[in-house]
């Protein structure tokens, strides 16, 4: 009994888990602010606002990732990815010139 190559074909990756693809879980997950930790971000981003800290567009890279490591000191029973902190200050930065206008 022969079967033909197209029967003894191996499924393609694209066909698999989607599991495998999709991409580290914690990226994908909502971030849940509330106001304490609107907060201890803003009193972070202050804390930080020097030229050390500054670069010609916003913070450095040093600056995101000392702001980061400190929330999560302060803010112990969550974890925001570094992303998901800075997309947090770019809403809070977009609703204060709304609300500035």
């Amino acid at each position: 009994m022969l079967l033909s190559k197209s029967a003894t074909k191996k499924p393609s990756p694209k066909a698999g888990d989607p599991k495998k693809h999709g991409g580290s879980p914690k990226e994908k997950l909502r971030a849940a602010w509330n106001s304490t930790l609107e907060k201890t971000l803003v009193d972070l981003l202050h804390e930080h606002k020097t030229a050390d800290y500054r670069g010609q567009n916003g913070w450095t890279t040093e600056a995101w990732n000392k702001i980061v490591k400190e929330f999560h000191q302060r803010e112990q029973y969550v974890y925001f990815t570094k992303t998901q902190i800075q997309d947090k200050e770019r809403e809070l930065k977009r609703d204060y010139r709304l609300l500035k206008d």
